[in-house]
């Protein structure tokens, strides 16, 4: 059983909704798991579980709620029998393996998710950080970076639009429309890390260049935010080339 850790923070339905239904069309899982950070000032959002399980129930039954002068209009739309049956079975799978949104501090974050792995070794376990802050996914980086994991993200070529949201669900989505792209496999990240671990101390000395850059991570947080995705890889790549000059100052420096 294909199963997915799904990051929440943002209030926007739409980027859940697609990361839910590829994740469910084009890696086979089913078992999802909705996890929010805490800690740090960060608050877990209130009632985004039961919003984004309405919204895909809502979907099934042909029916698409948004927001418009801040007031919620309901509107029908035409899904095809499929794409209804994959929404009613996304809705399913977290009303049985996560009704709750599950809160994980973020001194606690690395140990969950090597848990997570570790429970589900045998399947495939798919990270998915589409709905998160580029603080919050440069984080997630940077702890999978130092266990070997792949990060994923749902982007959209064009952004959704704000009259018509609906029109950038994932059942309309053209191919060529979108990416789901690795973040942890970002040549500006691998080639910071890279940068500063040699190949002959790569296991403990990434650890070290990776702790330090968490450590460092609320020191940049003025990376444009023009692109969320592009943002949290700026981000990761700054705090790495940071963390290894750090860490190398402090490796050379005699007794």
């Amino acid at each position: 059983m294909n199963s997915a850790l799904v990051f929440v923070c943002t209030p926007t339905l739409g980027p859940y909704l697609n990361a839910l239904s590829y994740l469910d069309d084009k890696r086979s899982v089913t078992r999802f798991t909705l996890v929010a950070m805490t800690g740090e000032g960060i608050e877990a959002p209130a009632g985004l579980d039961q919003r984004i399980v309405g919204a895909l129930e809502g979907l099934a039954e042909g029916k698409f709620e948004s927001r418009e002068n801040d007031r919620t209009v309901e509107r029908l739309i035409d899904i095809q029998r499929a794409d209804r049956e994959r929404y009613a079975r996304i809705a399913n799978s977290l009303r049985k393996h996560s009704p709750t949104v599950r809160n994980e501090h973020v001194d606690t974050l690395a140990a969950f998710i090597a848990e997570h792995m570790s429970t589900n070794a045998q399947n495939e376990v798919v990270i998915d950080v589409t709905g998160l802050t580029k603080v919050q996914t440069a984080r997630i980086i940077l702890i999978c970076l130092d266990r070997g994991n792949k990060v994923h993200t749902f982007d959209l070529d064009q952004r959704a639009s704000k009259d018509h949201p609906e029109r950038s669900l994932y059942h309309l989505l053209e191919p060529g429309s979108y990416r789901y792209e690795c973040l942890t496999r970002d040549q500006a990240v691998q080639t910071s890390l890279k940068k500063f671990v040699s190949r002959s101390t790569i296991t403990w000395s990434t650890a070290a260049v990776i702790g330090v850059a968490i450590a460092c991570l609320g020191a940049l947080q003025f990376v444009q935010p023009t692109n969320p995705t592009l943002s949290a890889i700026s981000l990761v790549a700054n705090v790495l080339g940071i963390a290894g000059v750090l860490w190398q100052g402090t490796t050379r420096r005699g007794p």
